[in-house]
C-alpha cells in the first residue's frame, strides 16, 4: 500500500477513535473514558476503510460514528452499553450493513432525531479555527463536490463528505440540490449555518 495511504489510514484512525471516545463521553455521561483499542479494533477499522475505500474524510467518519452509537443508544435498547461498547462495534461488518441499508440523508436523520435530540450531542468545535474553517471555501471540499455534480447521487455524496451548502462554492451556487443542500444545512449544522450568514 502506497505510504500517503498508509499516513492517510493512520490518520484517519486516530480522529475515528477520539471522536468515538467524546461521543461516547458525551452520550454516557462519562468523564475521560480511557479506552484502549485491541486486535479487533484495528482489524474493524481496516476493513472500514477497505469497503469505503480511500475517498473518505473526517466528516463521513463522523457520520458513521455518530449512526454507529445511535444504534446502541436508542430509545429501543434495553440494555445499558455505558461500560460495554467497543470501537469494532461501531465499526464491525454489522455496523456497515447497518448503515448501507439506508441512504445517507435517512441515517442522518435517524441520528438528528435520536442521540442528537435525547443527548444533546455536539462534535463540531467551535473554535476560532473551526469558524474560519465553515467561512472559507476548501479545497478538500470543493473536489467532493464536483463529483457527480448535479446528480443525485452527487447531493448524497456531498451530505457524506461536506459541510453543504457556501454561496462561495462555485459548484454550490450551480447545484440543482442547492435549495434541499442548505435546508438540511440548517438542520445538520446550525452553527455553520449561522456562520455563513443565512440566520440567527
Amino acid at each position: 500500500m502506497d505510504n500517503k495511504v498508509v499516513r492517510k489510514r493512520q490518520k484517519l484512525f486516530r480522529y475515528a477513535v477520539d471522536t468515538f471516545v467524546i461521543l461516547l463521553e458525551q452520550v454516557t455521561k462519562r468523564k475521560r473514558i480511557n479506552y484502549k483499542c485491541n486486535n479487533s479494533d484495528s482489524s474493524a477499522w481496516n476493513n472500514f476503510m477497505d469497503t469505503f475505500d480511500n475517498c473518505i474524510g473526517e466528516d463521513f467518519v463522523r457520520k458513521f460514528i455518530e449512526y454507529g452509537i445511535q444504534s446502541w443508544f436508542n430509545n429501543g435498547t434495553k440494555k445499558d452499553y455505558s461500560h460495554s461498547v467497543r470501537f469494532s462495534w461501531v465499526f464491525g461488518q454489522p455496523a456497515i450493513n447497518r448503515w448501507k441499508k439506508n441512504s445517507v440523508a435517512t441515517n442522518m436523520f435517524i441520528v438528528r432525531n435520536g442521540i442528537k435530540k435525547d443527548h444533546n450531542i455536539n462534535l463540531i468545535e467551535k473554535t476560532n479555527e473551526m469558524q474560519n474553517i465553515v467561512t472559507s471555501v476548501r479545497e478538500v471540499e470543493e473536489k467532493f463536490k464536483s463529483d457527480f455534480h448535479n446528480k443525485r447521487k452527487g447531493f448524497m455524496w456531498c451530505i457524506a463528505n461536506t459541510t453543504l451548502y457556501f454561496h462561495k462554492s462555485s459548484n454550490c451556487v450551480t447545484c440543482d440540490f442547492k435549495k434541499e443542500c442548505k435546508e438540511l444545512l440548517k438542520k445538520e449544522y446550525k452553527f455553520i449555518y449561522i456562520r455563513r450568514g443565512y440566520g440567527k
